[in-house]
């Protein structure tokens, strides 16, 4: 099943469901990043409005890559 998402709430789901698979704690993926944990919880809460650059960022870490793509109506 497709589900439209804003571009943000997308990548967030992805990196979300990406942690999740690897068993990550905030705490471990905060090391990955070399920042505070409190930016990871930010990164994962779908009602703080993070940059996409940095969720790129942190999905790339994990050995993702972040694709968006487009439709007609």
């Amino acid at each position: 099943v497709t589900v439209a998402l804003p571009a943000t709430m997308a990548a967030k789901t992805a990196l979300y469901l990406t942690v999740r698979k690897e068993n990550l704690t905030n705490t471990s993926l905060a090391e990955k990043l070399n920042c505070d944990e409190k930016e990871i919880r930010r990164l994962l809460d779908p009602h703080f409005n993070s940059k996409i650059p940095r969720i790129e960022e942190a999905l790339h870490k994990l050995g993702q890559r972040l694709e968006i793509g487009f439709s007609s109506i």
